[in-house]
């Protein structure tokens, strides 16, 4: 059964997706729109110094599990609230200094209400005793967390920094957990720039990214394909569709029954900047683990909204 528990625990962790995967090279090909021509205005991220905003980093799962004829059925919830202030802006990229401002986790079989079931949020101070009240241990004293970091205007994201003496604000969370991973180092950079990311996209473009990707289910291609919805209002809504490819034509990992998703970008034109991103994922599969055969179906939904302060 461990199995089944690391898989909870990962996404019950996880606020954005890819934890369990190493991404490399990325392959990116543009198709014209339908006026027929490639356009080169690409879409770029243009904040201004002083600007500041609320960030909500939130992500859903559904778990079912089937061990042999057992059935077990999981739901996690994790989101993350965080602010945002631009230091400073050139040309080349924006200074952000982010605040982590509240952290909520649930998890557990759906209707149980006993003190099995997770159920921490960093605003409230007093816990039953319980997993929750361990979990509050454990995440209590990361919020207020300030962290710098460089976004370029494709969304990449470099010189990921906590702030001097508050390396010890997260030395309690679970060693390995996205969560903990997110608020520290490289980690955070890549997490960060897959959600902020747009080099992939020309302003009225379709594009085909493909990332080989290597994963605990087998090593297969996830190919992820852009297309402008429409534009209106200073409002640019982009559709995803993600699909998964066998390597050298081979047919996608064996383990991996169904990889599927879609979802779309919100970004706001006029000021320069995502303000919604959201990412529907349905991964199926089967493994065996010691004498049992494991058939697992994994619901994810994964959303970033970014609300500018006035």
């Amino acid at each position: 059964m461990r199995a089944i528990q690391l898989a909870i625990l990962t996404l019950l962790l996880c606020v954005v997706p890819g934890a369990a995967y190493a991404w490399q090279d990325t392959e990116t090909t543009a198709g014209a729109g339908q006026g027929g021509d490639v356009k080169t205005e690409r879409l770029a991220w243009r904040l201004q110094e002083g600007q500041e905003f609320n960030v909500t980093l939130s992500k859903t799962a559904q778990i079912t599990t089937k061990v042999d004829t057992r059935l077990r059925k999981v739901d996690a919830e994790t989101t993350m609230e965080l602010e945002w202030e631009v230091v400073s802006s050139n040309d080349a990229r924006v200074m952000i200094r982010q605040t982590l401002n509240r952290i909520k986790l649930t998890s557990g079989a759906p209707g149980d209400v006993s003190a099995r079931r997770l159920d921490y949020d960093s605003a409230v101070k007093v816990y039953r005793s319980g997993l929750s009240g361990k979990v509050s241990k454990q995440y209590q004293n990361s919020i207020g967390l300030i962290s710098t970091f460089a976004l370029a205007p494709d969304g990449q994201v470099s010189d990921f920094l906590n702030e001097a003496g508050q390396e010890k604000m997260t030395d309690n969370l679970p060693d390995g957990s996205a969560v903990k991973e997110m608020l520290s180092g490289q980690s955070a950079a890549i997490e960060i720039s897959k959600l902020t990311n747009l080099s992939w996209q020309s302003k009225s473009d379709s594009a085909v990214v493909k990332r080989p990707v290597k994963s605990e289910l087998g090593d297969f291609v996830s190919v992820d394909r852009y297309r402008v919805k429409e534009s209106k209002d200073g409002q640019i809504i982009v559709e995803v569709e993600t699909t998964a490819q066998g390597i050298d034509g081979d047919s996608p990992a064996a383990k991996v029954d169904r990889y599927q998703g879609q979802g779309s970008i919100v970004f706001n034109d006029e000021n320069g900047f995502v303000s919604y991103r959201t990412v529907e994922m349905t991964v199926a599969s089967k493994t065996a683990y010691r004498d049992m055969k494991i058939e697992s179906l994994t619901e994810v939904q994964t959303t970033m909204t970014l609300n500018q302060k006035q």
